[in-house]
Parts: structure tokens; sequence; C-alpha cells
């Protein structure tokens, strides 16, 4: 296949990069700055802004769209419609126009917004999400008005763990608990499973490029085991040898959800490892 990928310099898109160039696909590679770095093998840079509406000519058969705002630091809503909204819109038409067969795009369980549900399934209704979540659903709804155009696959991404990863709660954490510095958490008997290593997305969507696809997929990642908070933090404090003091707390009107992966798993053949695989994983990795 020619596939593009875009956000081929962000976390996800580096691992996935570095997995692509290990297959016999050809890599169009897509970044806003490639300064220093020469192609290899069957990778092909292109430097882009998709914000800017580039002109994306080549032919390709899939793409991976991981390139986004992130709402991590300082942004407006118009930052979020031009750099997500509109730019997926455009890389969505180019697909069309280049006769792709696939699209798999990279949401957010944060699309759902305020969560007061026990279980957050794809049923779930999202409520008063933020300009970033926004951003997501209005791209996860454009994929599904072209369905019979081009099939895709939308993943609704909880926190992605492994090395180099940046953003989410549980990375704070484990940053945390290296410096043996105070963690506190509110409701340690939640079952908790909103976490996923990089090695489990890498091998979902390489997978993806070889089944068939039609529709418009929108499913939920996230550990197919739970653990509870308390306990998930505990054992993690114990793999990184930290001397963090863990203080939970309840707070009935804290979230405490856990994602229903069920979709998932019996669509996409979603089998992720367990929660005590991912602690040890990450603390192999520290």
């Amino acid at each position: 296949m020619e596939i593009l990928l875009t956000g081929a310099r962000g976390f996800c898109g580096r691992h996935l990069l570095n997995a692509l160039q290990e297959t016999s696909h050809t890599v169009h590679a897509l970044a806003r700055d490639w300064s220093g770095i020469e192609p290899t093998g069957n990778v092909r840079l292109i430097e882009a802004d998709l914000s800017a509406a580039p002109e994306l000519s080549a032919k390709f058969d899939a793409v991976i769209h991981t390139a986004a705002k992130l709402s991590t630091g300082p942004a407006t809503t118009e930052d979020f419609q031009k750099n997500n909204a509109d730019a997926t819109k455009r890389l969505i038409d180019a697909a069309i126009n280049a006769g792709a067969s696939r699209f798999i795009f990279f949401s957010a369980m944060s699309v759902y917004g305020k969560i007061t549900a026990d279980v957050v399934s794809e049923k779930t209704a999202p409520v008063d999400p933020d300009a970033y979540s926004l951003s997501k659903l209005e791209s996860e709804a454009i994929l599904a008005k072209v369905s019979t155009e081009l099939p895709s696959v939308t993943l609704r991404l909880p926190s992605v763990l492994g090395p180099g990863t940046e953003n989410g709660w549980l990375t704070g954490v484990i940053g945390k608990m290296r410096l043996d510095e105070p963690v506190n958490f509110v409701n340690p008997d939640t079952p908790f499973n909103n976490a996923i290593h990089i090695d489990d997305l890498r091998a979902l969507v390489l997978s993806l490029l070889d089944r068939p696809m039609t529709g418009a997929t929108v499913a939920n990642l996230g550990l197919t085991e739970t653990l509870p908070v308390g306990e998930f933090l505990a054992a993690l404090k114990t793999t990184l040898g930290s001397n963090s003091e863990l203080n939970g707390i309840a707070n009935p009107d804290a979230p405490r959800f856990q994602i229903d992966c069920t979709r998932a798993a019996n669509d996409l053949g979603w089998s992720p490892m367990s929660p005590q695989s991912l602690i040890s994983r990450l603390g192999a990795s520290s």
C-alpha cells in the first residue's frame, strides 16, 4: 500500500512510523518540520502544515490521521477548528480524490465531555464537550457522511502510554512517582481501564491496514480488563520502586467511569495487554 501518515513526528506518529518502516508498505510521512532528517527505505517525507491547505497530489491507498492541535497548551476555539476539523475535512477530500480505500482517524475519549455514567460506550451521549473535543466530533461526523466513498475507523483514545509519552493524568502520576512526590487521587475503588500502551495501539493500526473496511466504525479503546485505581497505583509504585505517598479519597462528585471496549474487541480484534502487564511495561521503560 501507499500510506499517508499525518503527525509523523508526534508521539503516536513516531511509533507508527517506526513500525511501518518494517513493512512492505510505502509511507508518506507528513509533519510540519523534517529539518535534519533524511528519508530512508520505504519512507517518503512530506513537510507541510495541514491547516494551511497543502496540495497533496500523491496517490495513496490509506490514511492514518494522528495529527491534531491538542488541548494541552494555549489554544482558542478557532485554533481547534482550523487545525483539527477544517484540516481533517480537507484531508478526507484529498483521500477521496486519491482513491484511498481506508481512513484511520485518531479521536479521543474526551469527546464524551462531562461523564456521569459508570460505563462509557459508543452509545453514551456527549455532555458539554470542550472545543478540542467538538473539533474531533465534527471530524467524526464528516467521516460518517462519506462512508460509502471512504470507509473509516475512528479510534477514541484514552491515555496512550509508552516511551516518550508526555501527556495525560497517568503520565503525570508516573513523573511524581519517579521523584517520590505525593500522589493525590480520588475514588480508589473505581475500576480503572482508561489507558493503553502504544505497542497495542500500533499493533491494532497495522492490523486495520490488512482487514476489510466498510462503513464508518467508531470504537472506544481502553484496557479490556480493569483494576481498581488504588490497586493500579499501588502496583505501579512498587514496580517503579517509588517512595511516593498515595493519598486516595472518596469523592462522589468526581467522574468514576470505566470504558466499554466491546465494539473494538468484537469488530476490530482489539486485544490489549492486561493492567498488570501494562504496569510491568511502564516500569521496564522508566
